[in-house]
């Protein structure tokens, strides 16, 4: 019951925050009768919720579910009620929907899941030393400490460029991929559009030393556009660093942010990571070039340069 429950809550959490983003979003009065029932029978304040394996996922599904009710079932009202909030702030606002004695549970099982796949988020370290301060004895503690291992010596790093590294100059005065392309003129570019936030595009770095052999020997150069967000910034500096990515390096302003969005589709949809290769007279030979992974693929585009 409570797998299912958990299930069904995410599904409609799911359905709610594609239709916010819709031109003409369906009309979601069904999905939000629907919500309350699946807590009626299967109760967030039950005991046994933390010996459940969906425990967590049905305890954010309620939480989900009470946050998009107080915010009139809209996904923009409720991410940007959490805009200036302190990780205090947004643990309490949080907590405030999850039953007192599984919130120690809830926040731990959190901590835990939001350190995978190498993502290096400064809000999930800070949360884990709140969540140490709030609760010194907790017996989670063991479990999330080598979890959190890893990111506490992430964000140790220097954050220095690498050798064979160097930000983009004027990056902020660059809005569109015509303007960054026009900042190298004469030059054969291949383009890793990627994110701090994103696995796919930090496992296509492993296969970086290979790469940069490959873009040598055809005197390409590379420029990795990050498309994080300002409060990214620290995050995306270090990684450039933790990574040792060489080439040259933007983080994206918001109206290259959006240009890049609707330079890869009509409807603003992007996916990442996404490659791109630029001919010597600045002209896109492959929109959507082969990733690092697919060297061979890659190289046959490169031959047609």
């Amino acid at each position: 019951e409570y797998f299912y429950a958990a299930a069904k809550s995410l599904a409609l959490y799911i359905k709610h925050v594609y239709a916010d983003r819709e031109d003409n979003p369906p009309s979601l009065a069904e999905f939000d009768a629907l919500w309350p029932k699946i807590y009626e029978k299967s109760t967030a304040d039950a005991a046994l919720v933390k010996k459940l394996p969906e425990g967590n996922w049905f305890l954010m599904g309620y939480e989900f579910y009470r946050m998009y009710k107080d915010a009139g079932f809209s996904g923009k009202n409720t991410w940007n009620s959490y805009e200036g909030m302190s990780v205090q702030q947004i643990r309490e606002k949080r907590l405030s929907y999850i039953p007192a004695q599984n919130a120690e549970y809830y926040l731990a099982t959190d901590l835990y899941s939001r350190v995978y796949e190498g993502q290096k988020e400064k809000t999930v370290l800070e949360a884990y030393y709140d969540f140490k301060k709030l609760y010194p004895n907790s017996s989670y503690t063991k479990y999330l400490e080598p979890k959190m291992a890893p990111l506490i010596a992430f964000f140790a790093e220097s954050g220095n460029l690498p050798q064979g590294a160097a930000y983009v100059d004027d990056a902020a005065q660059i809005n569109t991929f015509e303007e960054l392309v026009k900042k190298f003129p004469g030059k054969k570019l291949y383009f890793d559009v990627w994110a701090t936030w994103c696995g796919p595009c930090r496992d296509e770095f492993k296969y970086k030393d290979a790469l940069y052999k490959l873009l040598a020997a055809n005197d390409i150069t590379v420029i990795y556009v990050s498309i994080d967000k300002d409060e990214k910034d620290e995050t995306w500096k270090k990684m450039i660093g933790h990574y040792g990515l060489q080439g040259f390096h933007i983080r994206a302003n918001q109206k290259l942010f959006m240009a890049m969005h609707y330079f890869f589709s009509d409807d603003g949809n992007i996916a990442i990571p996404w490659y791109i290769l630029v001919n010597a007279n600045g002209t896109i030979a492959q929109k959507y070039a082969a990733p690092p992974s697919e060297m061979d693929k890659l190289e046959e585009e490169i031959k047609k340069l």
